[in-house]
This record gives structure tokens, C-alpha cells and sequence, in this order.
């Protein structure tokens, strides 16, 4: 991409990614040495806020709660669709693999967000599996220049939402996640474009 080519849309799209990896990283870190202790959780998320909105070129109070809240998700996603997506290759039909790697990702994904594990229930660690298989659909086929980029896609999508090779993935799922990629991605875009409009407002 060349420098006349980079809008405000990508800039703040590259400011938004910035901030998450600066997020996630305290977050794992530091919820390493907070445990259940409540004052430190919340202290964790305190020194992540600030190295977020920091990253943003903002001051801690501008980087509100909910856009907080929407960065620790997006990081629990993530952290999901890594582990699941790798964890599940060698599982094959054994259900006690695929239940540990589910767990390993549950736990991965609560201390991102700061929270404890029991506290994720079976309906919101599936949407979350959900949302991250649909990252996943949208990176393979982003990045593949192959003729076989659906099926690698559904290969992925598979491996995330934690399905062994003896349980069913028909077209019909994939095809959910396909558009529920596709939204996600039209929505992510049309946010970085929604910010840029307001800085060139506030500027």
C-alpha cells in the first residue's frame, strides 16, 4: 500500500489493532499474578485501559468502559480462535482432547477478559467460539491464493467452534459463519470509518 493509499479508515484501524495487542498483553500478564483477588483484577484492567488508550494516542479517560469492554472480547476471540484452531489438529474423535482443548481456550479467554473461568458459561464461551471461527474464515480467505481457500476456511472454522473429525460441519453451518464473517468484517470497516470522520470533525 502506498502512503496516498492509507486513509484515515486504515489509520484507525491500525491504532484499533495496536491498542488490542497492548491490552491483551497486560491482561495475560498481569493476570498471572491476580488470581481471584478482585482489587487486582481490577487493577489489571486499570494498567490496560491506560497502555490501550495510551497506544491510541489518547488519555486513559478517553478510551471509554464499553470501548474497553469490546477490546477484551475481541482479545478473548482471539485468543480462542489461536488455541482452537491449532489445539483441535490432533485431536481427531477423541472427545477428552477435544473437551481439554476447549478448556484450555475457555481459560485463556476469561483471563484476557479479566474474569474467572467459571463464570464463562457454556452459552457465552459458543458465542464466543462462534465469533472466532468467524475470524478465522475471514483471515484464511483474505489470505489465500489458492483454489482451495473454502475448503481451508471451513477446515479452520471447524477446528474453532471445537468439532471433532467424527461430528458433522455440513455447508449449511459454514455458511453461517461465512456471513456472519462477512458482517463483522463490513462492520469493523464501517467503525474505522465512523472514527476517522469524527477526528476529522474534532481536528
Amino acid at each position: 500500500m502506498n502512503a496516498s493509499d492509507f486513509t484515515g479508515a486504515d489509520f484507525n484501524e491500525f491504532l484499533h489493532e495496536a491498542a488490542e495487542r497492548e491490552i491483551n498483553g497486560v491482561m495475560f500478564y498481569c493476570m498471572d499474578t491476580a488470581g481471584d483477588n478482585d482489587t487486582k483484577i481490577d487493577m489489571c484492567k486499570a494498567k490496560a485501559r491506560k497502555a490501550g488508550a495510551f497506544a491510541m494516542g489518547k488519555a486513559e479517560d478517553e478510551l471509554g468502559e464499553t470501548d474497553f469492554d469490546m477490546f477484551l472480547e475481541q482479545g478473548a476471540q482471539d485468543q480462542v480462535e489461536d488455541i482452537m484452531e491449532t489445539c483441535m489438529k490432533n485431536v481427531g474423535s477423541n472427545a477428552t482432547k477435544a473437551r481439554g482443548c476447549e478448556n484450555k481456550a475457555k481459560r485463556a479467554a476469561a483471563k484476557i477478559m479479566g474474569r474467572r473461568e467459571e463464570d464463562i458459561d457454556d452459552t457465552e464461551f459458543g458465542r464466543i467460539k462462534e465469533k472466532a471461527a468467524q475470524e478465522a474464515v475471514r483471515t484464511k480467505m483474505e489470505a489465500c491464493s489458492t483454489g482451495s481457500c473454502e475448503a481451508a476456511a471451513k477446515d479452520a472454522a471447524k477446528r474453532v467452534l471445537g468439532k471433532r473429525d467424527d461430528e458433522t460441519f455440513d455447508d449449511d453451518d459454514f455458511e453461517d459463519i461465512q456471513e456472519g464473517a462477512a458482517e463483522e468484517a463490513i462492520e469493523t470497516f464501517m467503525e474505522a470509518c465512523r472514527a476517522a470522520a469524527r477526528e476529522n470533525t474534532d481536528a
